[in-house]
């Protein structure tokens, strides 16, 4: 769970997120891109937005680093995409034709792409993220550790 919390900029991100997306080309550069853009969260733009000026909590959610600063808006984008997405919304940027990204792709539904749903965004991915890195690093099943006398790749000294 805390693994979610890694914020932009810690050493470890850019590695949870090679391991949370593990077909991204391992040879390719990759930028860490915020999702919905940093920029959209910041007071002077947040203050123009009805739903989120007129709701204290709202508001406090959308300015907490803890939720927009975090492993859940970020996502690894090659140069390219890195330089078309910018600061352009994530609806926006993944209505392009040249855009080969999809919700899904992102592990979240399009209903909860667009910013006026960040809280409902923010959850969806952080769950969907949070399975995704239960399948890929931590068994579910106890592996047994006692030797095997069926175990023929040891050499048995005796004396």
């Amino acid at each position: 769970e805390s693994l979610l919390n890694i914020r932009y900029g810690e050493g470890r991100c850019r590695a949870l997120l090679h391991l949370l997306f593990p077909e991204m080309n391992p040879t390719e550069v990759f930028h860490i891109d915020h999702l919905h853009p940093r920029n959209h969260f910041s007071k002077k733009y947040l203050e123009r937005l009805d739903y989120v000026a007129n709701s204290p909590e709202n508001l406090s959610f959308y300015e907490s680093p803890e939720h927009w600063d975090t492993i859940p808006n970020l996502h690894l984008l090659n140069h390219s995409q890195n330089i078309s997405k910018q600061d352009t919304s994530l609806k926006q940027w993944l209505s392009h034709s040249s855009n080969n990204y999809t919700p899904s792709m992102l592990l979240v539904s399009d209903d909860n792409i667009e910013f006026s749903r960040f809280p409902e965004f923010y959850n969806e991915r952080r769950n969907a993220l949070k399975q995704r890195l239960l399948n890929r690093v931590f068994l579910t099943t106890k592996i047994d550790s006692s030797p095997s006398t069926m175990d023929t790749d040891e050499e048995i000294f005796t004396d």
